[in-house]
């Protein structure tokens, strides 16, 4: 079945179809089958609801977009964006490309790779791995569960880190929608009253509580500094020249929280938008990661 250079819907039907959408914004839907589906030029919407149906779509044909009624990879394709529809519990794995993964009412697993991703679980108990690159999540529920975000090392670096949207504080203890922050390791930073550091900018010492570390201009901590986007930088090569051994600490400024680890050539920095967190700890219900009170 082809399509023409205008805006094609192409249906298959029960079989193993082949359909080429040709040039415009098509919709290629195979149907029942394992299909074979070729969009072509333009920003292409494939119909799948079959692992093995194939999509090819070829680098600079537009930006695409899979609906998929079944899991997915977007492995070898040059396709940009993937949704789970149903009510099912699928997984949607993307590509090196900038993707966009979207989850449906179930407990997704949404798996980026390379690229600045945007990754939203919706409803259900979801897992959602940026993978490398300078990554949006958002968490955002009707209904809040425990989510979890997976964070491998040197996937979230300093210099380009991602941002999580609709994280929710708690431990899974009391607070069973808390979502939970899984890092390459839990190690978590003891407390210390007052440490001389290794000056950066203003920042020339920091203090430790409940893996919360606060920052001061003098040599001596005494008070907390209050921390802007000017003194912001300071903070993070500060944090790198300090905080050692794999350890884990959060801080609060501009109206969010950040998780900070140590990962020796390659530090891990992850922005919470939006909250303000008083405690981290490894307490929660659900073992491997970190929580946020």
């Amino acid at each position: 079945m082809y399509g023409g250079n205008a805006k094609d819907t192409l249906n298959g039907g029960a079989g193993a179809d082949t359909i080429y959408g040709g040039d415009g914004n098509d919709k290629l839907d195979g149907g029942l089958g394992n299909d074979y589906l070729v969009g072509g030029n333009g920003n292409d919407v494939y119909i799948v609801d079959s692992s093995e149906d194939t999509i090819v779509e070829n680098a600079n044909e537009g930006i695409d977009t899979v609906n998929s009624s079944v899991s997915y990879s977007l492995i070898g394709t040059s396709v940009e964006n993937l949704t789970l529809t149903g009510g099912e519990a699928l997984d949607a794995i993307g590509n090196a490309y900038s993707n966009s993964l979207t989850g449906n009412s179930a407990a997704n697993s949404l798996s980026a790779l390379s690229g600045d991703d945007k990754l939203d679980g919706g409803e259900g108990l979801d897992i959602l791995i940026g993978g490398v690159g300078k990554d949006s999540i958002v968490l955002t529920e009707i209904v809040a569960v425990t989510d979890k975000v997976v964070v491998a090392a040197g996937d979230s670096k300093v210099t380009g880190y991602d941002t999580v949207i609709g994280f929710s504080l708690g431990n899974s203890v009391t607070d069973t929608t808390a979502d939970q922050l899984d890092l390459a390791n839990t190690t978590i930073a003891g407390d210390v009253s007052a440490i001389d550091g290794v000056n950066s900018g203003i920042i020339k010492s920091h203090a430790i509580s409940n893996g919360i570390i606060s920052f001061d201009d003098a040599d001596s901590f005494s008070s907390e500094l209050t921390l802007t986007q000017s003194n912001f930088s300071n903070v993070l090569s500060y944090l790198q020249g300090n905080i050692k051994a794999g350890e884990t600490v959060a801080f609060d400024a501009l109206g969010n929280t950040y998780v900070f680890q140590d990962g020796g050539i390659t530090d891990t920095l992850v922005q919470l938008t939006g909250v303000t967190a008083s405690n981290l700890n490894t307490a929660g219900l659900a073992a491997g990661g970190v929580w946020l009170v």
